[in-house]
This record gives structure tokens, C-alpha cells and sequence, in this order.
């Protein structure tokens, strides 16, 4: 076979499976994995839904490639900045602002397909099914015992259940937050939603505080106390 039509087929297959995957993207987003079907995905993408089981397949190899190809990027971004501040030896807050900003970054920087990676993350962190929890065992533990070992080096104070449930607190509370922008502006009477940077400043600032008055307490805490 020819090096050109062995080029062309290589082409239009990565124009297929490039729009197999960004409507499965949308419909995994706004209807949940159960609730998207492969025909319907087929559809809209304009392929044979024969297609989807020959680039992926099935159904939840092709869930894991929409996460993967995003989890790639943002987990590569995170650990080499994490390597950086290890070496550095830096304290808390620039730990708190890896973890954070990319998140906030390629959601609201990341056009419409950011959006959905932040819904998709939602609909995962937040389910309890089987399939899900092996899906963030795989592709976000290994990187979140990264940052829990870095936030023990930093908050000596704290065993590692607390320190685990502060990283928890804080991808919670910038999934929730992003996820909450238009209802936020809501209930500031329409006031223009914050910009990545004030976004990223504020959620750091919180979780920050949270972390250290936790610290502080239990220092207070293993104090010996006078008879």
C-alpha cells in the first residue's frame, strides 16, 4: 500500500474518532454516562455506530478515552509543577495553588470543551457506582498521593486521614465552585462572575485558611495540658 493512502486512512480516522469522541464528550457531560447511548452518539458524529465498537470498543473504553485525553494534560501540567515546589521545598500555599489553578485554568480557559471535562469530573467524583471509582483510582490517585505526601511534608501537624480529607475539601471546593458560577451570579444579584485569576485567588485563599486553622488545632491539641 502506498505511503499516501496509508497517510489518508490514518487522516480520516482521526477526523472520526476526533468527533466520536468530542459528542460523546457532550453527551457524557450534560446526560451522564447511563444516560447516553452509543447510538445516539453515532448519530450526531454522522458514523456507523459499528465505528464506535471498532476505534473503542465499547461503551465504557470509549468513556475512558474522553477522560484520558484531558486527564493527560492536566495531570502532566500538575506533577511537573509539583516536582518543582518539592524541590524548592516550598510551603503550603503554592501546593494548594497547584492543585487548584490548572483545574480552574482549563475549565474556564478551555472553551466549551473544558466546561464539559469539569461536569464530567463532577459526574465522577460525586458517583458511587463500581466503574466510576475504578476510573478515579486509575487516572487521578496516583497523582492525588502525590499531592497528599507533598501537603504531609508541609502540615507536619497533621496524620494522613486529615491531611487526605484537606485535599479532598479542596478539589471539591473548586469543582463546586466552577459548577456554581451561574448560580453564584444569581445570588449576587447578577453581579459579572470572577475571572479565572480572582477565581483561583479566592478558592486558594479559602482552602489555605482552612488547612492551617486545622493545623493550628491540632498543634493546640497535642499540648500538654497542666494538672
Amino acid at each position: 500500500m502506498s505511503k499516501p493512502r496509508v497517510r489518508s486512512r490514518a487522516q480520516a480516522r482521526a477526523r472520526s474518532s476526533g468527533k466520536i469522541l468530542n459528542v460523546a464528550e457532550k453527551y457524557f457531560a450534560t446526560l451522564g454516562y447511563s444516560g447516553t447511548s452509543l447510538r445516539r452518539i453515532a448519530t450526531e458524529a454522522e458514523v456507523q455506530l459499528a465505528l464506535i465498537y471498532y476505534y473503542f470498543g465499547s461503551k465504557a473504553q470509549l468513556y475512558e478515552e474522553v477522560l484520558r485525553r484531558h486527564t493527560a494534560l492536566l495531570n502532566t501540567r500538575r506533577i511537573a509543577e509539583l516536582d518543582r515546589l518539592r524541590a524548592q521545598q516550598a510551603p503550603l500555599e503554592p501546593v494548594l495553588q497547584d492543585l487548584v489553578t490548572p483545574l480552574i485554568d482549563y475549565a474556564m480557559k478551555g472553551g466549551a470543551s473544558g466546561r464539559r471535562f469539569v461536569l464530567l469530573l463532577a459526574r465522577l467524583f460525586f458517583s458511587s457506582d463500581k466503574e466510576s471509582a475504578e476510573l478515579v483510582r486509575k487516572h487521578f490517585d496516583p497523582v492525588a498521593s502525590r499531592f497528599i505526601e507533598e501537603m504531609e511534608r508541609v502540615l507536619p501537624e497533621l496524620d494522613r486521614r486529615t491531611v487526605a480529607w484537606i485535599y479532598a475539601f479542596t478539589v471539591g471546593t473548586s469543582l463546586g465552585s466552577l459548577a456554581s458560577e451561574e448560580r453564584v451570579s444569581r445570588l449576587a444579584d447578577g453581579k459579572a462572575a470572577l475571572s479565572p485569576e480572582e477565581l483561583e485567588r479566592t478558592v486558594v485563599t479559602f482552602v489555605l485558611g482552612g488547612a492551617q486553622a486545622v493545623a493550628q488545632a491540632a498543634a493546640r491539641a497535642a499540648e500538654p495540658h497542666s494538672p
